[in-house]
């Protein structure tokens, strides 16, 4: 059943604890970035719009990854307060509400506290996703008493900054960053989501274009400085595609940190399945799982999953020492089920899938039409004992079968591809 998620209690304007926003920009950023043009307006309202094409995604998963970004969005955010709303995602339609305290300093005895107030909506239009930052207002307190705002009539080019539009006014100028700031994370972290991570390019430069890890190893015609990441920092390019140099397998993917792995890591295992694939370039084999978790261990990133001796990869599994587990959109699903019924022992499974091997940095095997490929080294192996399961009915059911072998592995790479 669709339901609000709260992520938070609203609380007082006052007190709170102001922390650094994990989406501002560089400080030395150009001005030029915020200023005629960057606060577009529509009907007379302030909303910033980002347009995706998803023809690749059907509406379910439009919404779902919609859904689960905006869930990150909202924790994310340092010190934010908000939730998410879900009711409406039969319609095609998700919203989140965000409360955000910054740092305003158009106080004239210098920066005071503020609120920023604004709803996130993605809407899913025909193969599209179309998501607005919009309903902006500000809340701030100067002399014990709270002034409120709205976008409209505070961040606007009128508003905002001065006659000639050559400079940001001093009193609505942070407000105006903050919001431009916000809002472009936030379309990155939609960008990521959707599995089409792009470059971060500036407002001021219109003639630059987005590019894929893929391009940039590929061409010298574009230069950019940097790509970015699930937490809206950027890292230079030179590191996110250092591991694709020599290795055309891996053109075209971007590797990210283990802690910006995106979307909902249940739903991606246990629905949508992953390929467990132990085995190097001479011999290898692969695998559907549906079971699987991530998280932490003695201070290492981890993902876990779980296989039967009586699988073939199996002894692959026990022989390597790194693996991979592979992510596949949709129309994959019938490769995916060929895997899970198929065994290599009986069959060249690979061949029969239609899927494209490749060799991973660290050694081991993936597969091309994978969005998301996660490179582990075994960490932990322990198979599990029947007497260690507490739950009755579970015991029963696998009391006279082999009981699964649980592999953790220290995540070594994580590979995104548009």
């Amino acid at each position: 059943m669709k339901q609000f998620i709260f992520l938070g209690l609203f609380m007082a304007l006052m007190p709170f604890s102001v922390n650094a926003q994990k989406y501002k920009k560089d400080a030395n950023l150009n001005e030029s970035r915020y200023l005629a043009g960057a606060v577009p307006e529509k009907d007379g309202k302030v909303v910033f719009i980002k347009e995706f094409t998803l023809n690749s995604y059907l509406k379910n998963d439009i919404m779902d990854k919609s859904g689960s970004c905006l869930d990150f969005i909202v924790k994310e955010i340092e010190g934010a307060r908000g939730f998410v709303n879900l009711n409406e995602m039969d319609k095609g339609v998700v919203t989140g509400h965000l409360e955000i305290p910054f740092k305003f300093k158009g106080s004239l005895v210098g920066k005071t506290k503020a609120i920023l107030y604004c709803n996130v909506e993605a809407a899913w239009e025909s193969g599209k996703s179309i998501v607005s930052v919009k309903d902006i207002s500000f809340s701030t307190v100067e002399d014990d008493k709270v002034i409120k705002y709205t976008a409209e009539e505070s961040i606007t080019d009128k508003n905002a900054l001065n006659k000639s539009k050559t400079k940001l006014s001093y009193y609505y100028g942070s407000l105006r960053t903050e919001v431009i700031d916000l809002s472009d994370w936030i379309f990155g972290q939609f960008a990521t989501y959707y599995g089409n991570p792009a470059i971060d390019v500036d407002r001021a430069q219109p003639e630059a274009v987005d590019v894929t890890a893929k391009e940039v190893a590929a061409t010298d015609r574009l230069q950019p400085s940097s790509v970015p990441t699930g937490t809206g920092n950027t890292v230079p390019v030179a590191a996110a595609v250092a591991d694709v140099a020599g290795n055309p397998d891996m053109y075209g993917y971007t590797k990210v940190s283990p802690e910006e792995i995106p979307g909902n890591f249940i739903q991606m295992v246990s629905r949508e399945w992953m390929l467990v694939t132990a085995g190097n370039d001479e011999k290898f084999n692969t695998m559907t799982a549906s079971w699987g978790c991530m998280g932490e261990l003695y201070n290492k990133p981890v993902a876990i999953c779980f296989v039967n001796p009586q699988r073939y990869t199996y002894k692959f599994m026990e022989s390597s020492d790194v693996y991979t587990l592979s992510f596949f959109k949709e129309e994959y699903r019938d490769a995916l089920e060929y895997c899970g019924t198929v065994s290599g022992r009986d069959a060249d499974k690979i061949k029969g899938s239609g899927l494209t091997p490749i060799s991973m940095p660290g050694g081991s095997k993936a597969f091309s039409q994978a969005w998301m490929i996660i490179e582990c080294h075994k960490f932990v192996s322990q198979s599990i004992s029947l007497d260690a399961i507490h739950d009755e009915e579970v015991k029963d059911r696998w009391s006279s079968q082999p009981m699964h072998k649980m592999y953790i592995g220290e995540i070594i790479g994580v590979w995104i591809k548009k």
